[in-house]
């Protein structure tokens, strides 16, 4: 009996993708909450500023660790990733405003 190896690589893949996830919410986290606590920043400023760092850190992670790329082009991969990110963080950042600005969390 063989083993059909993306039967493997699959669920391999997605606890990869989850460790990264975590991480990198850990880096956002952490960033927002210096900013603000520390730096007195506003917590919409301090989400905004903390992406970048946790963006690159995601495409690094998930690039070389996640899905093992052996060669990648930075200069195409990285603006196409940071765009879909972005489209996905305006909305994270729309959600926050309306959570911390008219709910009050």
């Amino acid at each position: 009996m063989t083993v059909d190896k993306t039967a493997i690589q699959l669920p391999l893949e997605i606890c990869r993708f989850g460790m990264v996830g975590a991480i990198v919410t850990l880096i956002d986290v952490s960033l927002i909450f210096v900013l603000v606590e520390y730096a007195k920043f506003p917590v919409i400023t301090a989400a905004v500023i903390s992406y970048l760092p946790a963006i690159l850190t995601s495409f690094a992670l998930n690039s070389r660790f996640t899905f093992k790329t052996k060669q990648i082009n930075s200069a195409t991969a990285l603006p196409k990733f940071i765009a879909i990110s972005l489209s996905g963080y305006v909305l994270n950042i729309f959600i926050l405003y309306v959570l911390h600005r008219l709910v009050g969390i």
